[in-house]
């Protein structure tokens, strides 16, 4: 069974950043890695949107804006989410759960996978390989992501 790496901490408390760092050193040191990064944007101290990015390849996408534009049509809290990047990003975990990467990353894991949504599936799937996997969840969201997804082999790494 997977061991599970949870990056916890509030809004804006560096998740993404410490997914990140975790990300490069790894790489750093000749590892595979495979997975997604959401990447934040702001506009007056105000978060606007969210790039993904293929962490091992770096590729990046647009995945989420304030504003309802073309592909984004699913409305998820304040962001309208484009439909073809999330696919995107499914399909980029889909691959890491048979490829021979060993440390896998998803950012991030919340409300939206607690209803069956975004990246569930992926995650349930990727739980039952032996790859090490890191997945950022907002604090409050830790103790329901443990029971949803039953996991029992987990590590937590507090960001403040």
């Amino acid at each position: 069974m997977s061991k599970i790496i949870i990056i916890s901490g509030e809004k804006h408390s560096g998740k993404t950043r410490k997914i990140t760092q975790i990300a490069e050193q790894l790489q750093n040191c000749g590892e595979k890695i495979c997975g997604i990064v959401s990447i934040g944007s702001f506009t007056d101290g105000k978060r606007t949107s969210f790039k993904l990015m293929d962490i091992s390849s770096k590729q990046i996408k647009p995945f989420m804006l304030v504003d309802n534009k073309d592909n984004f049509n699913v409305k998820l809290g304040s962001f309208y989410v484009d439909t073809g990047t999330l696919n995107w990003g499914k399909s980029i975990l889909q691959k890491a759960i048979t490829s021979d990467c060993r440390h896998c990353f998803i950012d991030e894991v919340g409300k939206w996978e607690l209803s069956g949504e975004g990246w569930a599936e992926e995650l349930k799937l990727l739980t039952k390989t032996e790859k090490k996997i890191y997945i950022a969840v907002r604090s409050g969201f830790v103790e329901d992501v443990l029971s949803y997804f039953k996991i029992e082999n987990y590590e937590i790494i507090h960001e403040k």
